[in-house]
C-alpha cells in the first residue's frame, strides 16, 4: 500500500484507489473480494483464513486507504465499509487459529503493523462516527484504538499510545450519548447513514396502588394496548408478579389484571423473562417445560406442557428430557416468535453466571422442543455460532426467515469458578443471523452508522416499517470519564437511537441486489434520560413505537441523594421520519430548544443543558430557563411564540 498512500499524499485520490484495490486484486482475486453494493458474503471468509498474516496486514492497509480516499470524496458510507473490512480481516485471524477462540482471547498473532493498521482504522471510523453525531460508537472505537483497552499485544503499547494520546482521548470519554451539549448542533448530513427522529412524552395517571417504577420486567403490545409485568423496583426488590395494561389509543388509566399465579418458590423471580404475544395469548418462558401464558382474549393464566427428546449429542451437551438448563431457569434470554414458533437464545441460570449460548426452538403447535445449537453450560473453547452471553438484541424480518441476534455481554468477573471466568467483563461487538431454512448461523458485518456495542439494551421490530430499532443499553467495558472525579465511572450507559432495514443501494454493482441492510441513526434533539433494562415495542396495528421503564445507576446520571439506583415508568412515542413513522407535524425547530436532554432541561434562551427552571406563566411550564439573565432576553420571544403570559 506504500504506492497509493503516496499518491493519497500528493492529492491523486483516483490513482491511489486504483493503487489499493490492484494490491488486493493482486493477493485475493478479483472475484472474492465483496466491495460495496455487492451481495454480503459474512463475516467468514475461506479465502481471508488461508491467507497468512503479512498480506492480512497489507490489505487492512490497503482498506484504510480506500477509506481515506472515499471520506475525501464525502463518501462516508463507503469508507466506513473499508474500514469494517479490516475488522472482517481480524476476525479471519481467529478462524485461522489451530482451535476456535472466543472473541475476548487474543488471536495470538504478534505483528506490530498488524497492530497499527487495525489502531489506525478504529481512529479513522471514531472520526467519522464523530462527524456523524453517533459518539457512542466513536468514543468506543477510540477506546478500543488505545493501548489502554487491551486490545493488543502489550509489546506494542508505546508504538499505539502515540497514535492515541490520552489527553485528547479523556476528552471524548466524557461525552454523553447523546451528548446534550453536542445534540442542539446536529444536521441532517448524510442522509443515507442519519435519519430525523423525535421522542415524545406520554403522559398518562399513575395507579392509586402499586408501583410501576421498574426494571428487569417484560413489555409487549396487543390491539393497541400495552401489558407490563413482572421485574423489580430496585436490585433488593420489591419484586413484582403483577401484570398490568394501558389502552394507547385512550391512554386514561392503568388496569391491574390477575398476577401471576405460581410461587416464587416454584419459578423464582420474575426478573429477565420474555412474553410475547401470538394468537391471542402471551406467552412466557423462563426456562420450564411447562409454558405458562396469559390468555388476552378471557384475561386469565394457563400453561402446557411441552416435550423435549434428547438425540445423543443433546445429552451429550448436557440436555434431559426434563431440562435444558441445570436449574430449569433461564433470565435474560433472546426470545422470538417467529411463524408459530419460539426462539430462545442464551441467557443465565443457576449453574453460570457467565451466560450460555444454548439455541432451542419450541413448536408451539405440536408442543416440542428442538436444540439447534450451543450449550447450557460455557464449553472449554468457542464454537461457530454466537458466544456465550446475556441480555442480547434479537429480532426477525418480514419474511419471518431470520433470527437476529446482536451484542450481549458475558459477566466473566462475576463467573470466577467457570473455565471462561476473567478480571473483565465482555462486551459483544457482533451481529449474527440465524437463517431458519437452512438452520445454520453466519456472523453479519456491521454496515452502515452502527450503535456501539452494548447490553441491556431496548430493542423492537417494528412490522409496518420494516426496521428493528434499538434504543439505549449499558456497556460494561467502556469507561465515562467525568471532570473533576478522581476515577472514571467503569462502564457507560446510553440513550442514543438506531434504526436497521433493507435501504436502496446508491451505486448498484453489476448483478449486485437493489438494496442492501444496514444501520442508521436516529438524530433527536431531546430523549429519555440514559438507562438500561427499558423495553421497546411496537403496535404491529398503528406503527406506533413506545418505550417504557428501565433503570439507571444515580451516580452517572444525578438524581435524589441517597439513591444508589433509580427505576422509571415513563412512557415515549419514538416518531421516526420515514413512511409510517408517526413524523407529520413535527417542529424540529421548537424542539431544538425545548426538548428535555435526558436528566437535563434546556434553557430556551441561550441553549444550554442543565438544571434549569420552568416558566411560570401560562404556557404551564413548556419552556425552562437557566437563570435571570436568559429569563429577561428569552421571554419576549417566547411570549410571541408561545402566546405565554405572566399569571396574576
Amino acid at each position: 500500500s506504500a504506492t497509493g498512500d503516496k499518491l493519497y499524499e500528493v492529492g491523486r485520490c483516483d490513482a491511489a484507489k486504483e493503487s489499493y484495490l490492484g494490491e488486493i486484486r493482486a493477493i485475493i482475486g478479483q472475484e472474492v473480494f465483496t466491495m460495496p453494493g455487492l451481495p454480503e458474503q459474512g463475516v467468514r471468509r475461506e479465502t481471508y483464513v488461508k491467507l497468512d498474516p503479512i498480506n492480512i496486514t497489507t490489505l487492512m492497509g490497503c482498506c484504510v486507504g480506500m477509506a481515506r480516499c472515499l471520506y475525501k470524496e464525502d463518501e462516508l458510507e463507503a469508507a466506513l465499509w473499508f474500514l469494517e473490512e479490516v475488522s472482517v480481516l481480524e476476525r479471519n485471524i481467529y478462524y485461522a487459529a489451530p482451535r476456535p477462540l472466543y472473541d475476548w482471547e487474543p488471536h495470538g498473532v504478534n505483528l506490530p503493523e498488524m497492530s497499527r493498521q487495525i489502531s489506525n482504522a478504529m481512529t479513522f471510523a471514531s472520526d467519522i462516527f464523530l462527524a456523524l453525531g453517533n459518539t457512542g460508537a466513536s468514543v468506543d472505537r477510540r477506546w478500543m484504538a488505545s493501548y489502554e483497552s487491551g486490545h493488543f499485544p502489550q509489546e506494542h503499547f508505546d508504538k499505539l499510545a502515540l497514535m492515541n494520546q490520552r489527553g485528547s482521548m479523556s476528552t471524548m470519554m466524557q461525552f454523553r450519548h447523546p451528548d446534550p451539549e453536542r445534540s442542539p448542533g446536529q444536521r441532517l448530513s448524510h442522509a443515507r447513514l442519519q435519519v430525523w427522529g423525535s421522542w415524545l412524552r406520554l403522559h398518562v395517571k399513575r395507579p392509586p396502588s402499586g408501583s410501576l417504577d421498574r426494571f428487569g420486567h417484560t413489555c409487549f403490545i396487543w390491539k393497541s394496548r400495552l401489558f407490563v409485568a413482572g421485574g423489580r423496583k430496585d436490585s433488593l426488590g420489591p419484586f413484582y408478579r403483577d401484570l398490568w395494561c394501558l389502552d394507547l389509543q385512550r391512554l386514561d388509566s392503568w388496569r391491574r389484571l390477575s398476577d401471576y399465579p405460581l410461587p416464587f418458590g416454584k419459578t423464582n423471580i420474575w426478573v429477565g423473562w420474555s412474553t410475547i404475544p401470538y394468537e391471542n395469548k402471551a406467552w412466557m418462558f423462563n426456562g420450564r417445560l411447562d409454558v405458562d401464558y396469559f390468555d388476552l382474549v378471557e384475561e386469565r393464566w394457563g400453561s402446557v406442557r411441552t416435550t423435549f427428546e434428547p438425540t445423543p449429542a443433546d445429552r451429550k451437551a448436557g440436555l434431559t428430557e426434563k431440562r435444558f438448563y441445570p436449574s430449569s431457569f433461564v433470565q435474560d434470554a433472546a426470545v422470538q416468535i417467529i411463524a408459530g414458533k419460539m426462539y430462545v437464545f442464551g441467557g443465565t441460570h443457576r449453574e453460570t453466571n457467565l451466560g450460555c449460548n444454548l439455541f432451542m426452538e419450541l413448536d408451539l403447535r405440536t408442543k416440542t422442543w428442538r436444540r439447534l445449537s450451543g450449550t447450557p453450560m460455557t464449553p472449554a473453547q468457542a464454537e461457530d455460532c454466537p458466544g456465550p452471553r446475556r441480555s442480547a438484541a434479537c429480532w426477525t424480518n418480514k419474511e419471518q426467515d431470520k433470527f437476529y441476534l446482536m451484542f450481549g455481554q458475558c459477566d466473566r468477573h462475576a463467573a470466577p469458578n467457570e473455565p471462561q471466568a476473567g478480571e473483565k467483563e465482555h462486551a459483544y461487538k457482533d451481529m449474527w443471523i440465524w437463517l431458519i431454512r437452512e438452520e445454520r448461523w453466519i456472523r453479519d458485518r456491521l454496515s452502515g452508522n452502527t450503535p456501539s456495542s452494548r447490553a441491556e439494551m431496548a430493542y423492537t421490530y417494528n412490522p409496518k416499517l420494516d426496521r428493528a430499532i434499538i434504543f439505549s443499553g449499558y456497556n460494561c467495558e467502556l469507561p465515562t470519564f467525568v471532570q473533576g472525579m478522581a476515577a472514571p465511572f467503569n462502564f457507560t450507559y446510553y440513550s442514543d437511537t438506531f434504526i436497521y432495514g433493507h435501504y436502496p443501494v446508491e451505486r448498484q454493482a453489476e448483478l449486485g441486489p437493489p438494496t442492501m441492510p444496514k444501520w442508521k441513526q436516529v438524530l433527536t434533539f431531546g430523549f429519555p434520560t440514559y438507562r438500561c433494562q427499558a423495553q421497546l415495542v411496537s403496535d404491529p396495528d398503528t406503527g406506533k413505537t413506545y418505550m417504557w421503564g428501565g433503570f439507571t445507576n444515580s451516580d452517572y446520571v444525578p438524581v435524589r441523594a441517597g439513591l444508589v439506583t433509580r427505576s422509571f415508568s415513563d412512557l415515549w412515542q419514538l416518531r421516526i421520519d420515514e413512511p409510517g413513522g408517526c413524523f407529520e407535524g413535527i417542529d424540529l425547530e421548537e424542539e431544538v430548544r425545548t426538548a428535555r436532554a435526558g436528566p437535563w432541561q434546556r434553557c430556551f434562551a441561550c441553549g444550554a443543558a442543565g438544571r434549569c427552571k420552568k416558566c411560570g406563566g401560562t404556557c404551564n411550564g413548556r419552556v425552562y430557563f437557566c437563570g435571570p439573565v436568559c429569563l429577561k432576553e428569552g421571554w419576549k420571544e417566547h411570549k410571541q411564540m408561545h402566546k405565554c403570559r405572566k399569571n396574576a
